[in-house]
């Protein structure tokens, strides 16, 4: 296998590792088309530290928390896990500076401690919430499938692709052509289930 194309394999399962991640943890740019793994609005839209871009917060990120509408009590107690669930997060991505083979690692943790957070917070919802919850992770991950699915195939068309930068452009756009009816539907059905998204409440907006 060529230098080249082993580079593209191991970027290709990096990217889609990011983008499931963040579109599980709720990339809010998705509703707009944008890709969950490239930070999009939301979800791994927060600020950057040695290069990588810092989740954004459940509270306004995420396609099913932000449609809870958790009260001010709850607004805080998520923000104080969060606090804690990023600083973790930013000590691996400061350990992974100048070293491309650490990125696999830090990704790897940041799903870890993102999966944690996500159960923190699930502990602070009220029975009804709870329930709320629930029914849109079960469409979350339906079409987090799909699209994940869809970005294999892209990454697969645009190595065949090569250097031919037309047929790349091509690959490229059919990926996002494809994928914005899939989040457009999710989303209906999120409004439709779960609610339609609410802003924190709280004198201070969440991040």
């Amino acid at each position: 296998m060529k230098g080249e194309e082993v580079r593209m394999r191991t970027f290709g399962k990096l990217v889609v590792l990011a983008a499931a991640m963040a579109f599980c943890c709720g990339a809010r740019g998705a509703e707009n088309g944008g890709s969950g793994g490239n930070g999009g609005n939301g979800g791994s839209g927060g600020r950057t530290v040695a290069g990588y871009r810092l989740p954004s917060s459940f509270l306004v990120s995420c396609p099913v928390i932000s449609r809870l509408g958790l009260d001010g009590e709850q607004v805080q107690k998520v923000k104080g896990l969060e606090a804690t669930a990023h600083g973790r997060i930013e000590t691996v991505a400061k350990a992974s500076v100048g070293d491309p083979k650490k990125r696999g690692e830090y990704y790897k943790k940041r799903r870890e401690v993102l999966g944690e957070l996500r159960v923190e917070i699930v502990g602070v919802l009220t029975p009804e919430q709870k329930g709320r919850y629930q029914a849109g992770q079960a469409i979350v991950e339906k079409y987090e499938a799909k699209i994940s699915q869809a970005l294999k195939d892209y990454l697969r068309a645009r190595r065949e692709a090569g250097k031919d930068e037309a047929a790349v452009a091509e690959v490229r756009k059919a990926y996002y052509e494809g994928k914005k009816p899939l989040v457009a539907e999710m989303n209906r059905l999120l409004d439709e289930k779960v609610g339609q998204r609410v802003k924190p409440a709280g004198k201070d907006s969440a991040r």
